[in-house]
């Protein structure tokens, strides 16, 4: 930057002050020289105060009216630089002046140029510096040779020619020293100052950047070219169960999964051969962090370059795609029942009414035959298999032409009323015996609900059947009433039974997908109702220590 843009900058309060305190010191010293004066002639008893110089006395008053004029001109100013200039020039003539007043050659006075380039240098920089340099050397100059060649008044009387050309050189060389030593000073202090704001301009943008990182909510690696971890953000810590200071330093292959590694190996050789073509994959999490809930992520991996464009590792940018997968699969699903929903109607008249007429002609084929002949056992068979096909029969219309949320018929409900119904119901079932327990909890209060109280009811029948199901040697059945806040309702069915396997856990709200002796259809019911109320459903189970079957239901 150039030295006369250094303070063409709007007003600065810190430079604004250390202009007043200029302003103040500049009247400070001059009110010092005029009692310094008046000491002298006080204290020489052949002298009075009536021999003070007019000039210190016209010095003082000077310098008051400069001092209020500078302060007015420091109150209405946009910038401060020709003021600060403004203020140098008048101090050059004033110094000159003063000079002349108590002896030009032989004055005490003439140090204060040195002053006046010391301070204009820290003030205004390293050209501004020269140029008071050369203003004070060309004033002292030109009073000099006047008051020599007699061409101006002076006290100093008669002084040798080479003993004026002494003074005169010695002065000016001592300026012009001074006068390089503020400019390198001033110029080091620009540099030092500039340095300081890059410094806090670089603390601002590292600040920035890890506040975009941790913000983003992507995750992201940095790697080297040996695929060691030298970044990971916030959300890379989130998506993969890890904290950022396990993970750095690790090799990126054990974050993903172990069947990307030779994708990213070939994204580190295409790097360090100079390629720049970015990578796109799938792979699931490898951190141990989230084996319990496994996550999928989208990847894109980029080359990492440096200042000078080479290549120093990769960037590995992943978001979790679990939710998508989970939305799609609930896509697929709501397609599958769409297509249930189109079906039930046609197998509601090709399927139920033949076996309707077939279940009566049976039967009164059976009132035919005597009871201990093979041919009575047979259709005794054929009967039974036949309510079995009209039950399944009946539970697939049941689960298929469940109405959508907002379409059934709603009313304020008491639940615990209704789950005590089926319960009591439920413990008179051909599969209970006296080794089923069936707990109930619920609030002393009531807890209501607007809901379809048959659809409850279904709900609750089939997930106490299939608990029921679930523990042939018997076993316990805890259902649990609860109210988490004043916006849900949430059942919680509980049994000690033999559990569902991690590979069918996944199945089990597809119709027609059965582990026991049932028609698949009872959760599939259970699912589609709770889903058209607007709850959520969740299954925790292990194989040989039971299942808890969590719903939540809007009130």
């Amino acid at each position: 930057m150039h030295d006369s843009v250094a303070l063409e900058i709007s007003v600065d309060p810190a430079l604004a002050r250390r202009v007043s305190v200029l302003i103040f010191a500049r009247l400070a010293l001059v009110v010092l020289i005029v009692m310094a004066g008046w000491w002298w002639i006080y204290s020489d008893a052949r002298l009075s105060l009536s021999t003070l110089p007019t000039g210190l006395v016209v010095l003082l008053l000077v310098s008051v009216f400069l001092a209020a004029v500078f302060q007015v001109w420091l109150r209405v100013s946009r910038t401060l630089t020709w003021q600060i200039r403004a203020q140098f020039f008048l101090d050059t003539v004033v110094i000159t002046w003063l000079v002349w007043e108590t002896g030009d050659l032989i004055s005490p006075y003439i140090t204060l140029y040195i002053l006046l380039i010391s301070v204009a240098g820290y003030f205004l920089g390293k050209r501004d510096a020269y140029v008071v340099t050369a203003a004070c050397c060309g004033a002292f100059c030109m009073l000099s040779i006047a008051s020599y060649w007699s061409m101006i008044p002076t006290i100093s009387g008669g002084i040798a020619s080479s003993r004026a050309v002494q003074i005169i050189a010695f002065n000016n060389a001592a300026f012009v020293l001074v006068g390089i030593l503020t400019a390198r000073i001033a110029e080091h202090h620009k540099v030092g100052a500039a340095l300081k704001l890059a410094e806090a301009n670089f603390a601002d943008l590292s600040v920035l950047h890890e506040r975009i990182l941790r913000s983003i909510n992507s995750g992201l690696i940095t790697t080297d070219l040996d695929g060691r971890i030298h970044a990971f953000n916030s959300a890379a810590g989130r998506i993969t169960g890890l904290r950022a200071d396990d993970a750095i330093g690790r090799e990126v292959f054990e974050i993903f999964d172990g069947s990307v590694r030779p994708t990213i190996e070939m994204c580190l050789r295409e790097v360090q051969a100079g390629g720049r073509t970015p990578a796109n994959f799938e792979a699931p999490i490898a951190s141990a962090v989230m084996t319990d809930k496994p996550a999928t992520v989208a990847c894109s991996v980029s080359p990492l370059c440096g200042s000078s464009d080479i290549a120093t590792g990769l960037i590995i940018a992943f978001q979790d795609t679990s939710v998508l997968h989970a939305m799609e699969e609930t896509l697929r699903h709501s397609d599958r029942m769409a297509a249930v929903g189109r079906l039930s109607a046609g197998l509601a008249h090709e399927i139920r009414n033949p076996l309707g007429s077939m279940s009566s002609a049976l039967q009164f084929l059976s009132e035919k035959e005597k009871p201990e002949t093979a041919e009575a056992a047979l259709m005794s068979v054929v009967l039974r298999e036949s309510d079995r096909l009209n039950r399944i029969i009946t539970d697939f219309l049941t689960y298929a032409r469940t109405k959508p949320a907002g379409t059934h018929t709603s009313e304020q409900i008491e639940i615990s009323a209704a789950i005590r119904d089926c319960l009591a119901l439920l413990k008179h079932d051909p599969g209970v015996s006296e080794k089923h327990i069936f707990e109930y909890a619920s609030p002393e209060s009531p807890v209501i609900l607007c809901a379809d109280e048959t659809q409850i009811k279904q709900v609750c029948w089939n997930l106490v059947q299939n608990a029921i199901h679930a523990m042939p040697d018997g076993g316990r059945l805890k259902v649990s009433l609860l109210e988490p806040n004043e916006r849900l309702v949430r059942l919680v069915f509980a049994d000690t039974g033999c559990g569902i396997a991690p590979k069918d856990r996944k199945r089990i709200f597809e119709p027609f997908y059965s582990g026991t002796k049932g028609s698949g259809l009872g959760l599939s019911i259970v699912h589609r109702i709770v889903t058209d109320l607007g709850g959520g459903i969740d299954v925790q189970s292990e194989v040989g220590s039971g299942t808890m079957i969590t719903i939540d239901l809007p009130r």
